[in-house]
């Protein structure tokens, strides 16, 4: 019989430790592995979590209107009390245009709107630096409903997806949002933290110490094709790492970040990326798609 407890402290001590607000069951599932607390299924990676997650033993415990389970940080208490609750209900997904920012921390926030746009079937994972950090500004990201004029990356995913095709309004935000978690898409960041504000160097090695975890959840995701390094800095850092994992890098040379007059040459590489044969090795052929 799995230790509920145990279970309990160490996903809530590795949320805090990572600094997240939640995480999926796949993910959870693979720390409880790593940590030798529950082994995890190769034929069905997350199911014997989940089956504790359906009993109602896991501490901050979610489903959302589309089956996935999550498991939320919550505030210190009594873990049996908290644990002996009844199964969490699944309730709909809040549309994007009600989450109110000003009222949640901004990891959080970010984790919310990210978890709006999960696709059922992930089929292309995309990697980012990181959230950006507004400063004093209005908080601005990728999911955000509201489109901003510091969208580049949005902008650069929707025009390479659906910018060929006549009457494409990228100013429709919420609507292409979910045109791309309707395609298989979802986008995560290699590095939980900000780094925009960071000095190249600095930027650098905060990158660079979040490959490891990254690495892990891309292998835990499993997209069905592949992934795409959404910046030149991903890809020196993070391919040969995600290869050796056995996660398909759609893309044999980096990507530029879609800003100002790189947005042109980001498009062009990303929709040769959705085209790549999907070797592990990127010598093992000449040919492209």
């Amino acid at each position: 019989m799995p230790d509920a407890s145990a279970i309990n402290g160490e996903l809530q001590r590795r949320l805090k430790a990572d600094g997240l607000a939640s995480v999926d069951a796949v993910t959870a599932a693979r720390w409880l592995d790593q940590a030798g607390l529950l082994h995890d299924s190769v034929q069905r990676p997350g199911k014997p979590l989940r089956d504790l997650l359906r009993a109602g033993r896991i501490l901050g415990q979610r489903q959302e209107s589309n089956r996935w389970w999550f498991v939320d940080r919550v505030q210190a208490g009594p873990p049996a009390a908290r644990a002996a609750q009844p199964p969490a209900v699944p309730t709909p997904i809040s549309p994007p245009t009600r989450v109110r920012p000003v009222a949640e921390s901004g990891e959080a926030w970010y984790e919310k709107l990210r978890l709006e746009y999960r696709p059922e079937r992930l089929k292309v994972l995309l990697v980012a630096e990181s959230p950006p950090d507004p400063g004093n500004g209005p908080r601005r990201f990728f999911y955000a409903p509201d489109l901003s004029q510091h969208d580049n990356l949005y902008r650069g995913v929707a025009e390479a997806l659906y910018g060929a095709e006549p009457g494409f309004n990228v100013d429709s935000k919420v609507q292409v949002l979910r045109r791309i978690q309707a395609d298989g898409f979802w986008l995560i960041d290699a590095s939980e933290q900000p780094v925009n504000h960071l000095s190249s160097a600095e930027k650098t090695r905060s990158i660079r110490a979040s490959i490891p975890r990254l690495v892990d959840r891309c292998v835990a995701l499993a997209p069905e094709r592949g992934v795409i390094l959404c910046k030149r800095v991903l890809f020196d850092l993070a391919a040969t790492a995600l290869r050796a994992a056995k996660v398909a890098v759609l893309h044999d040379t980096s990507i530029p970040f879609p800003l100002g007059n790189h947005r042109a040459q980001f498009v062009a590489d990303f929709r040769r990326a959705l085209k790549h044969p999907q070797r592990l090795d990127p010598s093992a052929s000449e040919s492209r798609l």
